[in-house]
């Protein structure tokens, strides 16, 4: 189950990374970019879900994997609230969303290095 969350994981990345840096190069949040994201969130909910079932012990990294996942939701919530009625929130929602993804990155890459450091290098 362990390599079925990280691939759940490295999926969120992609699916997370693609929406934000396409909506940064188009200046406007377009609806596949919108199915990117929730792809994003939902691969990295299922993911930390089958994680935290491997090891429920809290860390530095769960603390800030937590705050990235939560960052995220209201993220996609921002984003279907701009492209549904929230014109001036666009405007923001870009400015924020390099912020967001900076704080993902962060929980993304503590992981693999705590999981090398710590698991023997099999990651």
């Amino acid at each position: 189950m362990e390599i079925t969350s990280m691939l759940l994981i490295v999926f969120a990345f992609v699916a997370y990374t693609i929406a934000i840096f396409s909506e940064r190069k188009k200046h406007q949040l377009l609806w596949w970019m919108i199915f990117f994201f929730i792809g994003g969130v939902v691969f990295d909910t299922i993911g930390t879900r089958m994680m935290i079932k491997e090891s429920p012990k809290i860390s530095i990294h769960g603390i800030v994997g937590y705050s990235a996942l939560a960052i995220m939701w209201l993220h996609l919530i921002w984003a279907l609230l701009s492209k549904f009625r929230w014109k001036k929130g666009a405007d923001w929602f870009r400015k924020f969303s390099i912020y967001a993804w900076i704080l993902w990155m962060i929980a993304f890459a503590s992981g693999w290095v705590l999981g090398i450091f710590f698991s023997g290098g099999s990651h």
